[in-house]
């Protein structure tokens, strides 16, 4: 190299000295907010993580429930009216769990009467539970029409 250029990189090294370790320490501290946090986050807030060694426990022919606005009346129509939950958790915690502690809900608060839809399920299971759950099949066709 020559004298040129290294007195070219010798004053791109050494100006702004206190920017550079300013810069530094920000690169620093962002690094360790984010890699220091990330496994301590709680992803999936409400599906609590299974262990590797969870069991599996399907229960069928649960009645889906029909959430919907009080007025106007209407009636609801689910095809199919009756789903299965497959639950995934420790089997002491599959053993506490009853078919009266699962609910399985379709929501019909945002859809308009006289008409059909494909809304998903939800499957909702108690805080105590440590399980996760899943309705099959995922959505039901909810078909309103005004109540005489």
């Amino acid at each position: 190299m020559s004298a040129g250029n290294l007195a070219w990189l010798r004053r791109l090294l050494l100006r702004n000295k206190r920017l550079k370790m300013l810069s530094l320490i920000l690169a620093v501290l962002a690094w360790y907010g984010i890699h220091g946090t990330v496994g301590t986050m709680d992803i999936g807030r409400g599906v609590p993580a299974v262990d590797t060694g969870s069991d599996v426990r399907k229960l069928a022919g649960l009645p889906v429930l029909a959430i919907v606005r009080p007025d106007p009346a209407v009636n609801v129509e689910l095809a199919p009216a009756r789903v299965s939950v497959v639950l995934t958790g420790t089997s002491s915690e599959l053993q506490k769990l009853t078919r009266a502690d699962i609910r399985v809900m379709v929501d019909c608060g945002g859809v308009r009467s006289s008409a059909s839809y494909d809304l998903p399920v939800v499957v909702s299971v108690p805080q105590w539970a440590a399980v996760a759950a899943e309705a099959q099949p995922a959505a039901v066709r909810v078909t309103l029409t005004p109540a005489r």
